[in-house]
Order: structure tokens, then sequence, then C-alpha cells
């Protein structure tokens, strides 16, 4: 997951989730190739032709490297966002249709008369209630561990993309 805000100026030194992790490395390398360059044309009087046009293309096919990579995070930054929050935007939907729905005295959701719990027995009449609050506690119940547990799924994801996939 990326941990960074998009406000902040300093999004491009961000260690995870963004890019530096990815480039350290390779121009690390290409730090040493220059410096081994410049020192053999100092030292040994050598002329390498690099160009200035050649350094000019290489800076910006890295800096359209760089680009497309944080758009790419980005993207997906925003996607995972927009899917988490659906997920509980559902899970809330459920739950809300399920109490919203769930009636306990007998009466039936498209059942056009006024008052059909009029031949049941007042003791049968309750215990529907009962068992109808009983079975909306158990579903809000459930969906919470069920949010809990996708929260808990992503951390664990989120802990083994850290350590490149290496749990402990």
């Amino acid at each position: 997951m990326i941990r960074y805000s998009r406000n902040s100026a300093w999004v491009i030194f961000y260690w995870w989730g963004g890019i530096v992790r990815s480039l350290v490395r390779p121009s690390g390398v290409y730090l040493v190739y220059l410096i081994a360059c410049y020192y053999m044309e100092s030292r040994f009087d050598l002329v390498l032709g690099v160009e200035r046009s050649s350094i000019n293309t290489l800076g910006g096919f890295v800096m359209f490297l760089l680009v497309f990579r944080m758009n790419q995070c980005m993207l997906r930054h925003v996607h995972g966002n927009s899917l988490s929050a659906s997920v509980f935007s559902d899970l809330e939907f459920m739950v809300q249709a399920f109490c919203t729905h769930m009636k306990g005295d007998g009466q039936l959701m498209l059942d056009f008369d006024s008052e059909p719990h009029r031949s049941m027995d007042p003791k049968q009449l309750r215990r529907y209630a009962e068992l109808a609050i009983v079975a909306k506690i158990h579903c809000v119940r459930l969906t919470i561990c069920l949010a809990l547990a996708f929260v808990a799924h992503c951390w664990l994801l989120d802990a083994a993309a850290a350590s490149h996939g290496e749990m402990e």
C-alpha cells in the first residue's frame, strides 16, 4: 500500500510506496559508472565521446519512466481506496437493509393488511420480535467481524509487501 499524503511536497522522496526504492540501486550503479568515467578521463587524459545530446536523451528517458511509475502508483492507490470504500459501503448497506426489513411481529413486508397479526398469540408475537432482535444483533456482529477480518487481511498484505514476502 502507498503510505503518503497527496498534498505533501516531499512525496517523491518517500521510501515506502514510491519509486525511490526501485531507483536507488540502478542510480547508484550509474553513479559509480560516471565517477569511473570521470576518473579515467582525468587520470589518463582519455576523451570519451560522450555528447550532451546523449545525456539529455538518457535524462529524458529516465524522467519519462519516473513520471510513468508515479502515475501507475497513484492510479493503483486511488483504485484501492475506491474498492475499500465500496466494500465498507456495501457492508453498511447490507446491515441497513437487513435491519430495516427484518420484522419480528409476524408482519410480512408485502402484506397489504394493516394488522395481519390480530389472529396470532401475543406470546408468539413477542417470540418473533425477540428472534428478530437476535437476528439483527447477529447480522451486525458478523458484519463487523467481516470488516475487521478485511482490515487485518489488508494489514497482512501490507506487511508481506513491505518485507518482500518474507514473513517471520
